[in-house]
């Protein structure tokens, strides 16, 4: 029972990380098309 709850919370953790990196780096891309945007 523990083995399995263990490794529920480890894929959700993983995922949460996943989630936060393409997030970081969808705002990083935004934030590089408005420079551009207010640099052109």
């Amino acid at each position: 029972m523990d083995v399995v709850r263990e490794r529920h919370w480890a894929r959700r953790s993983v995922w949460i990380v996943y989630g936060m990196k393409l997030r970081k780096r969808k705002n990083e891309r935004l934030l590089n098309s408005g420079m551009q945007l207010t640099n052109a």
